[in-house]
């Protein structure tokens, strides 16, 4: 398989009511859809991947409902509104391989830090997670917020762009 049939695809995953079925008037009832507050959650943590180099985002709502992850890694992002909302989530990742040594931990440590309002800390464990596991772009989001005096606030991470 050559590198360029390689398909990549970003999940988001929410948990909570939706409505889901048939939208429209008759005789137009064709659109299957679904709708809700979930369902718009789900859309944008697909989104908001992007942002932070990932490929599965999900709740804390889903998180409590995965017992085993099939050895696959979860890593907590910390408190977070996504566009379009305004309640902050508890937002996680589930990584699709083991990850090098440390590397969890040092993603813990800057989510921590950034977390409690220490946003030197944050900056510092970010900086030795790279340099010890090289650039990523998981970093960005929190940087970005450190350096917007509007953002440092409350320990939220609060994403701009869909």
């Amino acid at each position: 398989m050559c590198s360029s049939d390689l398909v990549s695809l970003r999940l988001g995953v929410a948990t909570g009511p939706v409505t889901i079925g048939d939208c429209g008037a008759p005789p137009d009832l064709n659109d299957y859809t679904v709708i809700g507050d979930s369902a718009n959650l789900a859309a944008r943590l697909e989104s908001a991947n992007k942002q932070f180099g990932t490929a599965i985002l999900f709740d804390g709502a889903t998180r409590e409902l995965i017992h085993d992850a099939g050895g696959l890694p979860i890593v907590p992002l910390g408190k977070v509104v996504v566009v379009g909302q305004s309640v902050p989530i508890d937002l996680f990742t589930m990584l699709v391989e083991d990850p090098a040594p440390g590397w969890i931990e040092g993603v813990g440590r800057a989510v921590e830090a950034f977390a409690r309002g220490d946003f030197e800390a944050c900056r510092a464990a970010w900086d030795a997670h790279e340099a010890a596991h090289g650039g990523s772009k998981l970093s960005l989001p929190f940087r970005e917020a450190i350096d917007d005096p509007d953002d440092r606030r409350d320990g939220v991470l609060r994403l701009r762009a869909k």
